[in-house]
């Protein structure tokens, strides 16, 4: 991810957050945050970049109350099992 920038309205206006890497192969991730109902001040977060099985590891992660999640449960395990 070189960057990203995603934009919400909520009740009180909208809300920017900014997520850009300082550089292709740095862990770093600077936040920034426009918003009337957030702190604005930059942060830097470490997310490494994560190798596919690791993608796909946590693009399968889901709240275990999710409606989605547990119809789809019984049906990945068994497809585990064979």
């Amino acid at each position: 991810m070189a960057g990203v920038t995603l934009s919400a309205r909520g009740p009180e206006g909208v809300d920017t957050f900014r997520l850009s890497r300082r550089s292709a192969t740095s862990p770093e991730v600077r936040i920034e945050v426009d918003s009337p109902s957030f702190c604005g001040l930059p942060r830097v977060v470490l997310a490494p970049d994560l190798d596919p099985a690791c993608r796909v590891a946590a693009a399968l992660e889901s709240s275990r109350k999710d409606l989605a999640y547990q119809n789809a449960l019984p049906h990945a395990l068994w497809l585990l099992e064979g």
